[in-house]
């Protein structure tokens, strides 16, 4: 009698280079080389420098995965060779056939400087006050962002959150970065004239420090530009849409935006966006200026939320409290400014007015606040409750 049997498939594996992304301070580099979706799991690694075969090869065992195996090997190059840019060869040998990576060598790094911008804002309820440092399109990755507080070693910080947003590819395929400071101290720090420093820390050409500084000043004049800052914390999941509004239409060219790509936080995810004006924008009577957050938790239709204060409503208070309670479930949260210029323009022409928004919706907490980089500034806290 005849026992038939189905023979196993033979599947050739496919085989991709791994090369380190960052600066190498040592002697030797580390180079990869990985094999997938092949079977069945018995399979060699080898690696070439051009015609020269390399030692110092670390194979690991295969790996089961789906039905079919997954190979990883490494081997130390020297940094020398490396960085004068030789080519390397990975070659994954499975049951007599020969399966070559394509020649790989050291790419080329950009390093540009970031673009560092810095606003201010005061919430006198909580006693708290908050400098934002924001580093836009810098490049490599490797980063660090602290403050400094000018004339004194040391200030009274609550809080301090740094948050870095993936690459994106500018218009010649290279990959830039940005990320985003917060810093939160006390109000007794605000002697007139404060200053914090915001210092980006870099990596530049050979490996060297690179180091970018902005401040963020507390006055008690006109700046002579107004940022607007839109910060949205707390969501899930990470697809969120941030726009900028003026008159319930979107911003165009005439105005500066700026927004991270949502960061995850302790489970949770934050972005930030900001809306650079002039003073001359800024000072156009009856102009508002809106942040738009959209979250998939949203559903239904769709409607708005707005709610305002100028000059002409603002009593002499620094902090006005508007309560905002919506019943439906569905809603677009708009975080709005108003530039006054009304019957208290003659006493208050230097003030203008800071927005915050407490956005509840369902167990999603979104907290979006409006800074402006100006002095004497009135605020605006909006609060919406879901129930």
């Amino acid at each position: 009698m005849f026992v038939s049997t189905n023979p196993k498939p033979l599947d050739a594996p496919n085989v991709f280079p791994l090369m380190p992304c960052g600066p190498q301070s040592r002697d030797t580099v580390t180079l990869g080389c990985l094999a997938v979706d092949f079977t069945p799991s018995s399979l060699t690694f080898s690696w070439t420098q051009g015609a020269n075969s390399l030692e110092n090869i670390t194979q690991y065992p295969s790996i089961l995965k789906n039905d079919k195996y997954l190979g990883i090997s490494q081997v130390e190059v020297s940094r020398q060779d490396w960085d004068a840019k030789k080519p390397f060869q990975c070659v994954a040998n499975h049951l007599g056939e020969r399966t070559t990576s394509p020649p790989f060598t050291k790419q080329d790094v950009l390093f540009r400087s970031p673009n560092l911008t810095t606003s201010f804002s005061l919430d006198e309820e909580k006693q708290q006050a908050s400098f934002y440092c924001f580093a836009k399109d810098f490049s490599p990755r490797t980063h660090e962002i602290i403050w400094q507080k000018v004339g004194s070693e040391k200030a009274s910080i609550l809080d301090e959150t740094s948050v870095f947003s993936e690459g994106r590819n500018d218009t010649n395929g290279a990959k830039l970065y940005s990320a985003a400071s917060l810093l939160t101290v006390n109000p007794t720090e605000l002697t007139s004239g404060a200053t914090f420093t915001c210092v980006f820390k870099g990596k530049g050409v050979n490996n060297t420090d690179v180091l970018e500084k902005a401040n963020a000043t507390y006055k008690e004049e006109s700046s002579g530009e107004v940022t607007l800052t839109c910060s949205v914390k707390d969501f899930f999941p990470e697809e969120v849409f941030v726009a900028w509004l003026v008159d319930d239409d979107v911003v165009d060219s005439k105005y500066k935006t700026s927004t991270t790509s949502p960061v995850e936080k302790e489970g949770s995810y934050l972005v930030y966006s900001q809306l650079t004006l002039t003073d001359d924008q800024w000072k156009q009577s009856g102009v508002v200026y809106s942040c738009a957050v959209y979250h998939e938790s949203i559903t239904n239709s769709t409607r708005s939320i707005v709610r305002s204060i100028g000059f002409s409503t603002a009593d002499k208070n620094n902090l006005v409290n508007l309560n905002l309670n919506i019943s439906e479930k569905s809603c677009v949260c708009l975080c709005v400014c108003v530039s006054s210029t009304g019957s208290l323009e003659e006493d208050h022409m230097a003030n203008t007015a800071l927005t915050f928004i407490f956005l509840f919706i369902m167990t999603l907490l979104f907290t979006v606040g409006t800074t402006l980089s100006k002095v004497n500034l009135k605020e605006v806290k909006l609060l919406q409750s879901q129930h």
